[in-house]
């Protein structure tokens, strides 16, 4: 009876489905028409042991996230996970650039460094936002296995996707030998746009500034040449103000560079 009952399944099964099962796991599916040869039904993954779907794997659903957060970034996965592990690999898209340093939670999980080639901190905009990164887990730490932006010279900080920026100014020059200083070191004077967004967006950058200093502007004109840093009333600095001097004065500078 049991015999019967099994054989009239395994026919039902071949007229309906045209699917072959090899237990535990192998599905052969071999019905003569297309429609005969999926699987349908299966919805996206949301439990550790549940199948994935094409259209999951194609989309990384289960280990796609977005990194909320700057600096200190949180992520959740569907299916959520209870504890990290070596191999553990993540594909995350920032919603902010990092101003530094990085670290990263994933489902509440503790905060863990994240690094590039292999020990080192990421620099300020290696993560944007919008541009997916890869990172797998080590056993410590995040590594990111993706490409990043070029990284920037020792002494700099890279403060936009594009270009870095001399953490601590140079020795005072006039205008002019300040320009010649920064082509020589295979840079440029920083322009008065890129001075004040790295002041605004790289933090601590108002406490290397402890007199007005050069930039590059296409208002310079002739006779003075552009400054920042001070607004002439206040004693602090101040990352949106600035004026026009003498350029063969000398004052302290930065030098930029393209990443």
């Amino acid at each position: 009876m049991r015999k019967g009952a099994l054989g009239l399944l395994s026919c039902l099964l071949a007229m309906t489905a045209g699917a072959q099962w090899d237990v535990p796991a192998k599905v052969q599916l071999n019905g003569s028409a297309p429609n005969d040869r999926q699987v349908t039904g299966l919805s996206a993954p949301d439990a550790q042991d549940a199948g994935v779907a094409v259209a999951s794997a194609r989309t990384l659903s289960t280990n796609y996230a977005l990194a909320q957060g700057q600096d200190v970034l949180t992520a959740s996965l569907t299916p959520s996970i209870t504890a990290y592990f070596p191999g553990l690999l993540i594909t995350l898209v920032p919603t902010q650039a990092n101003h530094g340093a990085v670290s990263l939670s994933v489902d509440g999980l503790s905060a863990l460094a994240v690094h590039k080639f292999v020990s080192l901190p990421l620099d300020s905009a290696d993560l944007r936002p919008g541009i997916p990164v890869t990172v797998v887990f080590d056993g410590s730490a995040f590594q990111i296995t993706s490409q990043l932006e070029p990284g920037c010279p020792a002494g700099t900080i890279a403060f936009t996707r594009d270009a870095c920026i001399e953490a601590a100014t140079r020795d005072s020059l006039t205008f002019y030998n300040a320009n010649l200083a920064c082509v020589a070191a295979n840079g440029r004077l920083c322009t008065m746009n890129e001075w004040t967004r790295a002041c605004l967006q790289v933090p601590g950058f108002t406490n290397s500034v402890a007199a007005f200093e050069w930039a590059d502007d296409a208002a310079n004109f002739s006779g003075n040449a552009k400054v920042m840093g001070y607004d002439g009333v206040s004693p602090l600095p101040n990352c949106r103000s600035g004026g026009h001097t003498d350029p063969f004065g000398l004052r302290p500078y930065r030098c930029c560079f393209d990443r």
